[in-house]
């Protein structure tokens, strides 16, 4: 239902740090909690993403979140679909690092202000899947 894979820093070519959940996280569904490695290449099921509140994409204010997009529709498909989540180790995507307009280049402050919001929400509910 749900895929995440490996990405390659350019231009270092240093493997990002994406890796399979482990087997606590995955039971308990805490992926707030742990670190972030759900990262690129993402792919998932749309019925997943139309589950995601209109609300968990705004900040504190009811403006849009301005970084840390992908974790605010990423934990909540992550916990609607539990373990049915696959890890794809091969590197699927190469990140430009060298890029001046990085978020957390530019941005790190709201970067992690929108970081600490998004977790600091409600677990979505375990879906009943095949």
């Amino acid at each position: 239902y749900l895929t995440y894979g490996q990405f390659e820093y350019y231009p270092s070519g240093k493997i990002g740090p994406c890796a399979p959940y482990p087997p606590g996280i995955l039971k308990n569904r805490d992926f707030r909690e742990y670190k972030w490695i759900g990262s690129h290449l993402k792919t998932f099921k749309y019925f997943l993403f139309k589950g995601i509140h209109l609300i968990d994409f705004l900040d504190d204010k009811g403006k849009w979140l301005t970084s840390a997009a992908d974790m605010a529709f990423m934990f909540p498909m992550l916990e609607m679909v539990g373990s049915k989540i696959t890890f794809i180790p091969q590197v699927l995507y190469v990140y430009n690092n060298a890029n001046p307009l990085r978020r957390d280049k530019i941005a790190l402050g709201d970067q992690l202000r929108c970081d600490k919001l998004i977790r600091g929400r409600a677990k979505y509910s375990l879906l009943k899947l095949k």
